[in-house]
This record gives C-alpha cells, structure tokens and sequence, in this order.
C-alpha cells in the first residue's frame, strides 16, 4: 500500500514497482484516513505500507498512531518515505512504530535501490 497525495510521487511509485517485479501489487491510498478505511474493507492485508508524512484529512504520524493501535494492523511493517530529512520527524515515526524510514531520492536510481531493499526480500 502506498498512502500519499503527491500524484507525481504516485506515477514514480508506480513504475518503480514495475520495474522491480511488474507482478507486484499495489494499493493506493490519498491520505491516512482513506488508508484506514481501506485496511478495514481487505480480506488480506498489504505486505507493507508505504507512508508520507505531510497529507491532508490526516497526516501520517497521526495514521500510524491509530494503525498501531489497532491489533488487527500492527504486524503490518511501515515504511516511512519522505521528502523530510528531520532527524526529529525520524526519531518520531520510530516511536510510532515505522519498521523503516526512507528518505525520496532525487533520482530514479536510488530511489529503485530504495525500495527494492524493502520489498526485494519478499520476492526471494
């Protein structure tokens, strides 16, 4: 799942999976609040979330709050991908509970070695 309103950063997301593996799967959520409505409609749960900071309707420190609260989401690994370089914001999300926090690349390069390293494993 990917939660973040940026249709730019959408596009980029979407061709890095592809090119990663084209039979990845993919939600995609605006905000925190449409994610959590969407988590509570699947039969199976993403294998990760993908997690902006900045969004409208409700952010993403306040959506991993609430996801961690909720039993049936924790095991759920987050994956913080940003534009924010703030060691603060990255001390927070850790005490939220974000298994990763990635910071978006400028190129496409680096951000495909990203996210590979997060869902690579997965493909083995």
């Amino acid at each position: 799942m990917y939660v973040d309103d940026d249709s730019d950063d959408l596009i980029i997301f979407k061709e890095l999976l592809h090119d990663i593996n084209p039979a990845i799967k993919y939600l995609h959520a605006a905000n925190g609040k449409e994610a959590l409505e969407m988590l509570e409609e699947l039969v199976i749960l993403p294998d990760y979330i993908f997690l902006d900071i900045n969004m409208p309707v409700m952010d993403g420190q306040t959506f991993l709050s609430k996801l961690r609260a909720d039993r049936r989401f924790r095991s759920i690994p987050v994956i913080v991908y940003t534009t924010s370089t703030r060691p603060d914001d990255k001390k927070a999300f850790s005490n939220l509970g974000a298994n990763d926090y990635i910071v978006k690349p400028s190129t496409y390069v680096d951000a495909k070695i990203g996210i590979s390293r997060v869902v690579g494993n997965q493909l083995q």
